[in-house]
Order: C-alpha cells, then structure tokens, then sequence
C-alpha cells in the first residue's frame, strides 16, 4: 500500500503548489494547467485501482472464502517485494503492491468479467476492440456505426464469430468470406468494410491484447472475391429525388414553417435543397458566412454563402456524444484551403432572410452566432437527419438522407442548365481534384454568370417561392 500512499501524497503536493501559484508564488501559469492535469489523472488512477483491488478481494478467497493473505517479504538484496498465493498453490509476486493487485485482475478476469468481456471469440474480441478504438483514435460517430453495423450484418450470426481467435486461420476466413460474397453479393464498398471490420478485430487480438502473434488478414488476397460482389451502378431512383418528389418535400416544409412557432429545421431542409450542403454543413454554418451583398474586396462578382466549416460528433471518455466545430469541410480533409462559395440566389436569400425575421421576432438572433438555432443552442446533425428521415418516410419516400438532396441538385438543376462539371464540383465540394486544381480560378470567376441563370431559373417557376414562407 505504500505505492498507493506516495500517490496520494503527491496528489496533496500537486494541489499545495496550485494554491501557491494561485497566491501569486510564480509566474509560470503553464504550471498550473499541468499540475491540474496531473492530479485528475492520479485521481482516476487510484479510482480504478480501488475498484480493480475491491473486485480481486471478493475472488482471492480460500475454498472456506476466507481471505488469502499477501505477505511482505524481502530479497536477497533486501528490496521488498509482495507475495501471494492462488488456487493449486501457484505463486504470485511482485516488486509493489498496486504491480501485485493487476496481476491478480489478470489472473481472476474470467471471473471477475462477465463472458463477452473476457472472452477469446470473435464476438467477445470485437466489442473490446471498437472501444479501444473509440478512445484512441477519435472516431466520429458514423464510424462505429458502421462498424457495429458491418459486424451485426456479416459475421454476428456466424459460426467464425464463435471460434476463439487464436483458432482462427487465413484459411478459415477464406472459405468464410467466399461462401458469404456468394450469399449476399454486397457492393463492393460494404465489402471492404468487411475486410476492415476483420482487421479492427484481429490487429486488437494482436495488440494489444497479445492473443495472437499474426494477423491472419494480412496474408489474403481479397481481390478474387470482388467478382461475386455487385458492382451494377445504383440507379438514379436509389439515390436521388424526382423534382416532384423534392416539390413535396418543400411543401411540407412550407406548411409546418408558417404553421408553427419555430420549425428551423424546415429551413434547413429548404437550404439543403437549394445549396446541396452537407449535414454538417448547415448546423456549423453562420450568420456572418453569409456574403449579402457583393463588395468590391470580395473574391467573386455576386453575393454568395461562405462554407467553410462543419460540425462534427465524437464520443467523450465519458461514452457521451458531443458536437464540435471544425474550420474546414469534408473534402478539405482536416487542413482548411478556405472552403468554399455558393451563389446566394434569390431562394436562398428568401429562406435565410425569413429565419432571420423569425429569430428576430422571438430575440434570438445573433448576427455572429449559428444560424440554425434552437433552445439557444445549434440544431445537431442526428438531431436534423431524424426530422429529415421522418418527413421523407411520412410521404412514403425510399430515400431518407441529406446526400439526396446534393445529387438531386446536381442531376435535376445543374445539369439542366448546362453548368460545367468543373463548377458543379466547386459549389458542391466534391473532390475532383485535378480539375479544381486547374480550372478553380476561372470557375470562380463565373460564379455571377451561373448564379443569375439560377435565378432566371427561379423567376420562370409558376409558384412564388418567397411569399410562401409567409404565408
């Protein structure tokens, strides 16, 4: 226990020297934040220490359940090492006594774990190996869904999900895999979420929990299974809406927006429509991205939307979800280039401007803050696909997603109106890199040009798209 004293009292010395600082003793703020860091990880140390030793107590028990004692002895050289003993006489020791405690929970684990959580099994394996990967590797949400939902789909209820995976050979995953592509002929981008489900499982096998020495995986080749895959090209029915189908949509949007109090999820979903923006898109977007007038030090020849960032969600250590701002966007990939413009066409300006009457209405419109707001908080991606899905299954919709809206942009208005690929690239965000690498700049340049044939589009349409938000 003399380990677990020592921490303590460095917990108190941590906390003395904070005080001290806090009192004007030094000048090295730094100093604070790290001696503040370092006591909540003592603490949560000794935290899980004591749970680990209170759970080895109530196992490390003789046949009659009394208590089995830990000695205190010496060696040769006189250093104190601590000693004690298992079922069958064996012996466990160690140089300190927190060394000896984990040694234990080692040992006792099967009993002290409930199955699944100790378990050698592919199915016991995985849940162990996603968490690992949740608090190293900071995942987003979407990520561990499709692990957890590639896992449910290929190999939950299959025999290889029962052998121990130290049993389990290159050959084993061969003849699973072809009998599996034969059965479910998945697209080829679920399969390689299969091949990345089994090396999720197996690299945590290997490290860190050393149940193997190899990875099985890494000695497949994979490519001889791609031809019992579907590779057909979804049809346009699968992934994008009709204009009809949109109309409905924008309908349902109308109705709810003049019908009650604050639906602002409504004109997120006529945004989307209109700008083919990402979910995450629109919950980070701002008030201050919004470009309302050209001016003379602006980059392009008309008033524009400014998207540059996106909400992102990721699990805490505390297994809660949480949403974070991030100053680029998806096709940016971590590293800001600036983002991206949008023309502010006339329906766009007629949405924005009638959530900004709205919010100004109810006082809760900040000209710097974000511009889908509720509750005084930003409306969340999962919280606004859900409406989404649900007005698209309520008008008896296949397709329920944000993506939709993108490509239906791009396939019934874009392509249309003769807008260069190049272009529908650049407004849209997709990574076409090469021709926005070369033709970027002329692209932009145009951005007046196109964006007055959208809104010569708009002009044309029979119905009157901005009174209807106030009707």
């Amino acid at each position: 226990m003399n380990s677990e004293i020592s921490m303590l009292q460095r917990i108190r010395m941590t906390d003395a020297a904070i005080r001290d600082l806090h009192n004007g003793n030094s000048d090295v703020m730094l100093r604070i934040a790290d001696a503040a860091l370092e006591t909540k990880m003592q603490k949560r140390k000794i935290k899980e220490f004591e749970l680990k030793e209170d759970a080895v107590k109530k196992v490390h028990v003789t046949g009659t359940g009394m208590p089995r004692s830990i000695s205190e002895k010496q060696d040769e050289s006189g250093k104190t090492y601590y000693l004690t003993k298992v079922k069958g006489k064996k012996q466990i020791c160690s140089y300190s006594y927190e060394s000896l405690i984990e040694k234990l929970y080692e040992y006792y684990k099967a009993e002290i774990l409930p199955p699944e959580e100790c378990g050698r099994t592919l199915a016991a394996v995985f849940p162990r190996a996603l968490n690992a990967y949740k608090v190293s590797k900071n995942p987003s949400y979407n990520t561990l869904y499709k692990y957890e939902k590639d896992f449910k789909r290929f190999l939950a209820e299959s025999s290889l999900a029962k052998k121990e995976v130290c049993d389990v050979t290159a050959f084993d995953i061969q003849v699973f895999t072809q009998e599996m592509v034969r059965r479910q002929s998945p697209k080829i981008k679920a399969f390689r979420g299969y091949i990345s489900l089994l090396n999720l499982i197996f690299k945590h096998a290997r490290d860190p929990e050393k149940l193997i020495t190899n990875n099985p995986v890494d000695l497949i080749d994979f490519s001889p299974y791609l031809k019992s895959c579907d590779q057909s090209r979804p049809k346009s029915k699968d992934k994008i809406l009709s204009p009809e189908e949109i109309d409905q949509i924008r309908n349902v949007c109308f109705k709810r927006i003049t019908s009650k109090p604050y639906y602002v999820r409504g004109y997120m979903m006529l945004l989307a429509i209109e700008s083919g923006m990402r979910a995450g898109e629109l919950c980070s977007l701002k008030w201050n991205d919004v470009k309302w007038e050209n001016r003379p030090t602006d980059p392009f020849d008309r008033p524009c939307l400014h998207i540059h960032s996106q909400q992102l969600s990721n699990y805490g250590t505390d297994g809660r979800l949480y949403y974070t701002y991030v100053g680029w966007t998806k096709d940016e990939k971590g590293i800001s280039k600036g983002g991206r413009y949008f023309p502010l066409t006339q329906k766009i300006h007629s949405i924005l401007t009638a959530l900004r009457k709205k919010q100004e209405e109810l006082g809760i419109y900040d000209p710097n803050g974000y511009i889908f707001l509720e509750d005084g908080k930003w409306v969340t991606t999962v919280s606004y696909e859900k409406c989404l899905k649900r007005v698209c299954d309520s008008l008896g919709f296949e397709i329920s997603n944000n993506h939709a809206f993108r490509m239906s942009l791009n396939s019934n208005v874009f392509i249309p109106l003769g807008i260069p690929v190049t272009t529908r690239a650049l407004w849209l965000g997709h990574s076409v890199e090469v021709n926005l690498k070369h033709y970027s700049y002329a692209e932009k340049k145009t951005m007046g040009e196109y964006g007055q044939r959208l809104d010569a589009a708009e002009i044309s349409q029979k119905d009157r798209f901005a009174e209807r938000l106030y009707a």
